[in-house]
């Protein structure tokens, strides 16, 4: 007796399955699919993140590799950057930059390009002394762990740039 009250708890159905012989209810496929939507938002949102993590991993790899010359440059040309503080716009002025290195050190690829097409900037000062390279992050909200400020470009609150100065 108690084995089939337990069968009737757990096979409702006069005929012992779950749903009736005609196919799943409306109620049961409108379930299955808010529960295969839920899943696919949740994991789409984790991909996104992930990816604009990773696009801004890529970031930073850019600007470090391309410090990487700037020194080299500053080590042959009497510690001296390119000069760019004036001309164009800090976007065109790293472009140029780029174009300069790849001129003199071919291990370096002067076609550096963000990712998302956000716009990696340049400036130096005017007697090439100093000089300060940014990246926009995409992960507006998290702090945008910079080597250090330009005092010219970014405060040291903003969290959508992540910036290198000369190191020297």
């Amino acid at each position: 007796m108690l084995k089939r009250q337990y069968q009737q708890l757990l096979l409702p159905s006069s005929n012992g399955s779950w749903h009736s012989q005609d196919g799943w209810t409306l109620i049961e496929l409108l379930t299955v699919v808010a529960i295969i939507s839920l899943l696919s938002i949740g994991i789409m949102m984790i991909v996104s993140t992930q990816l604009g993590r990773a696009r801004d991993a890529t970031r930073i790899a850019d600007l470090k590799d391309t410090q990487v010359y700037l020194e080299k440059y500053s080590i042959d040309h009497g510690a001296r950057y390119p000069i760019y503080h004036n001309n164009a716009t800090k976007a065109q002025n790293f472009l140029d930059m780029a174009a300069v290195l790849a001129s003199q050190y071919n291990e370096y690829d002067g076609s550096t390009r963000d990712p998302k097409n956000l716009q990696y900037t340049y400036l130096s000062s005017g007697d090439g002394t100093t000089y300060c390279m940014c990246a926009e992050f995409e992960r507006h909200g998290e702090k945008a762990n910079s080597n250090s400020t330009c005092d010219f470009t970014v405060s040291e609150q903003d969290a959508t740039h992540y910036c290198l100065v000369n190191k020297q």
